[in-house]
């Protein structure tokens, strides 16, 4: 029976006397909590954290003892397995791995789980299903019913969450030392890397050169090709065995691509890596354990040679090569030396594995069972779930890895990505996360790692602790009602903003859905027809109002402002498009941008926490990460300020033009914020090394395909100031920008490589009335010191045919 709980003012009531347990009466309980034998950290801390809770919501306090002393004591709530426990659960047996049970027996209550993280997560079902706990936000927020009788029919509950492992990237907060963050995951019922029902052996992904690296420890070799493994330190394969890897086009060997997969040596080597790898973890034979072996994350086939071709040929799908090598040679191997060890490989990048082979070439149809893709389906849609028409592609590919594979595991995107332009969106695209896990369900998905942006996760802008909140809630149970789920978030996070805030997320999920984009990993969030100077204005005003409900609320008031960081942003980038819409526009950018900063402090105050403001000096990472952050929040609004103000002025040869018919973009750099430069028009610059000819250059590209790119190189001379070019004349689509040179492959200081490469992004300003207006493309630049710099893109409405010609200052 499931367990029925009463809050009651009076011991008369009906209930009351009918119940079988009474947890508290008039803030006191008979109950203590009992540990398990060998209790661990997670179980530890999870059981203080249930007596806190029980505390909070009862006024009682649950004392928690030992095993030895559970006998002193009439009514006990025992978690975990002990010896005392066992006596009264009698034969408990085999727990799936992640299984919850929470029963009684007489006055006792047992909470229980399977594997190492099925204990910890059955205290938080228990309080959230019995005692209606909620827990919403990674800043603490949470909703505790106050009971001043707690009293309970008897009950016998075992539950299994939708998915086995449910891997959220927690990192985004606990590593800036966010003090609420880490519970906030475990009340949660989700795992992390430190946390994990499953031993995951090395690395996350793309694991390729990690076990067969072409340089080794070398320093000079390439910053994009990662160090392998310790143990394969001292080894160079590209100097030993260079027919190892890649062949491409055009030839030659690649350094940095993949493998060539028909190589019997390197299918040789590979696997014999992979078992020294294993076994300098001290993997036991019959340990449950997964491994993953995987491509690099860069484009192109495998391998170009004739017998990689064939292997494609044969899996029908550019992932042959590698799949052959995982059926044929790494899965029977490790199948009988490691038994329960799973092999996971990413279904990722339509040039390699996004596609699956089809049934009718594997044995039996199916692929074996030690195999499991890692489904990273990075090119869908990211406004749409994957059963949407604009993602046809992508869930005809699920699908069919769903008819082949035995188990799979999600590799989840829950965000766009800010790259090229670190920028908060304005997407409403938060409901497709649930309805994916429901699918991925649907399809026999059980397993899932959540890879999702970080900045915004730690800003807590627009929706982003929504989109966390039902992540957790839905890959726990994906029979969960989503708008029932939105409403309750809404109401504890908004206070008397809830409802106002609740018809502005369905109005951007409402528009989000209607529009025909189809919107990539890293979008300029631009991109989006709806985000209109009249939609802008018209939210900035609802955002007023909802300010002025929750004024006395500070809380909801916080989370009120939070919520219009993204919307303060997108409004200062659009400001240009803004004031030429409406000569009347009613918003003053200093307004806006002292909201904003003053908001980016709250967010900082909340995120980074008093382990960073204590004056006792952080874990180095955690300082690293916070210091990224800090200069995302910050650089970012100095220069959207600066768009908004206008900067400096065009060149003289650009006053013949109407200046409706003029538009000034600023560059973006992969996964970084554009360097300042006091010279540039709006303050920043794309800077890198200039070429020894002076030549430098430039080029339109549509990423729709629809027209050919357009390049032009430019001579420019080290030592003189800004100046404007004339690239071309462009028709411009949904999805176009301007390329300027990069910074190469760089190292950064809070980990990882950023690939060199920055656009100024111009679809937004493509008129679907109008598809045929052509612009004439201008770039400002400068060589200084041996670096070009680029500071802004000029684009000028061509008239109509035969019209002005092109401003060339």
């Amino acid at each position: 029976m499931t367990c029925k709980i009463a809050a009651l003012a009076s011991l008369l009531s009906p209930l009351a006397l009918f119940a079988e347990l009474m947890l508290c009466e008039n803030h006191r309980t008979e109950y203590v909590i009992v540990t398990p034998d060998k209790p661990t950290v997670e179980e530890t801390d999870a059981i203080a954290d249930m007596g806190e809770l029980l505390k909070e919501a009862t006024g009682a306090d649950f004392r928690i003892v030992a095993p030895a002393e559970a006998g002193r004591f009439r009514k006990r709530i025992f978690v975990g397995d002990s010896a005392a426990m066992r006596e009264l659960a009698g034969k408990i047996g085999g727990l799936e791995n992640e299984a919850r049970v929470f029963r009684n027996t007489g006055d006792d209550i047992l909470i229980y789980g399977g594997g190492r993280c099925g204990t910890t997560f059955a205290i938080y079902q228990f309080l959230d299903e019995q005692l209606g706990m909620r827990f919403y936000h990674p800043w603490g927020d949470k909703k505790v019913p106050k009971y001043f009788m707690l009293a309970m029919m008897d009950f016998d509950r075992k539950v299994m969450p939708s998915y086995i492992v449910r891997d959220w990237h927690r990192s985004a907060y606990t590593q800036v030392g966010c003090p609420t963050a880490q519970r906030f995951g475990r009340r949660a019922r989700m795992h992390d890397n430190s946390f994990h029902p499953i031993s995951i052996k090395g690395a996350g992904v793309h694991t390729f050169f990690l076990f067969v690296n072409p340089f080794g420890q070398a320093t000079n070799r390439p910053v994009a090709i990662p160090a392998p493994y310790p143990i394969f330190k001292d080894t160079r394969y590209f100097e030993t065995h260079p027919e190892f890897f890649s062949l491409l086009k055009n030839g030659k060997r690649s350094d940095r691509n993949h493998f060539c997969f028909s190589n019997a040596e390197l299918r040789r080597t590979l696997t014999q890596n992979v078992e020294k790898y294993l076994q300098s973890c001290k993997m036991e034979k019959d340990e449950t354990a997964v491994i993953n072996i995987e491509q690099q994350d860069v484009g192109d086939h495998f391998c170009w040679c004739d017998g990689c071709q064939e292997l494609e040929r044969k899996y029908k799908s550019p992932g042959g090569p590698l799949y052959d090598y995982l059926i044929e040679t790494a899965s029977p191997y490790f199948k009988e030396r490691y038994p329960n060890l799973i092999l996971r490989f990413l279904a990722y990048n339509r040039d390699q594995t996004e596609f699956p082979p089809p049934p009718e070439v594997l044995k039996g149809g199916k692929l074996p069972d030690n195999l499991c893709p890692f489904l990273a389906m990075l090119t869908a849609d990211f406004s749409k779930p994957y059963n949407s028409k604009s993602n046809q592609s992508v869930w005809d590919s699920l699908q069919g890895w769903g008819k082949v594979a035995r188990h799979m595991w999600y590799y989840y995107y829950p965000t766009t990505y800010a790259r090229p332009l670190v920028h908060m969106p304005l997407f409403g695209n938060v409901l497709r996360i649930p309805r994916e896990y429901q699918l991925g369900y649907d399809l026999n998905v059980r397993y899932t790692y959540i890879d999702q942006e970080s900045y915004f996760m730690r800003s807590n802008a627009g929706f982003a602790a929504l989109n966390v909140f039902l992540q957790t809630r839905v890959a726990n149970d994906v029979t969960l009602d989503i708008d029932a789920q939105v409403s309750e978030y809404m109401s504890a996070i908004y206070g008397s903003a809830a409802e106002s805030m609740k018809a502005y997320f369905y109005e951007l999920e409402r528009l989000g859905a209607a529009d025909d984009g189809y919107l990539r990993w890293n979008p300029d969030p631009r991109f989006a027809n709806y985000i209109t100077p009249a939609n802008l204005l018209k939210w900035q005003k609802g955002f007023d109002e909802m300010e002025r409900l929750v004024a006395h609320e500070p809380r909801a008031l916080l989370h009120v402002q939070c919520a219009r960081l993204n919307l303060d942003q997108n409004t200062l980038h659009l400001w240009q498009e803004c004031r030429l819409a409406m000569p009347a526009w009613p918003l003053n950018a200093e307004d806006v941008n002292r909201r904003y900063c003053a908001t980016i402090g709250q967010v900082k105050a909340n995120t980074f926490g008093p382990a960073d403001q204590s004056g006792k000096k952080p874990d180095t990472s955690r300082t690293i990460v916070r210091d990224m952050v800090e200069q995302c929040w910050r650089d970012n609004g100095i220069h959207f300020f600066n768009l908004a103000k206008g900067g400096k002025p065009l060149p003289e040869a650009f006053k013949r033009f109407p200046a409706a018919n003029i538009r000034q973009l600023t560059c973006s750099l992969n996964k970084l914020t554009l360097p300042f430069d006091d010279e540039a028009a709006f303050g920043v610059a794309v800077i890198t090394e200039a070429p020894a000819s002076g030549k430098v250059g430039f080029t339109y590209v549509d990423k729709t395909k629809k027209y050919s790119n357009l390049s032009k190189a430019v001579t420019l001379a080290d030592g003189e100031p800004y100046k404007t070019h004339f690239i071309g004349r462009v028709k411009l689509t949904r999805d176009c920008s301007v390329m300027v040179p990069a910074p190469k492959t760089y190292s950064r200081k809070y980990g990882g490589q950023a690939g060199g490469y920055a656009e100024a992004f111009a679809g937004h300003l493509y008129d679907a009335a109008n598809p045929g207006q052509e612009w004439d493309i201008h770039v400002s630049g400068r060589i200084k010191a041996g670096k070009v710099y680029t500071d802004r893109v000029v684009l000028v409405k061509a008239e109509a045919a035969g019209g002005a010609a092109a401003a060339t200052p």
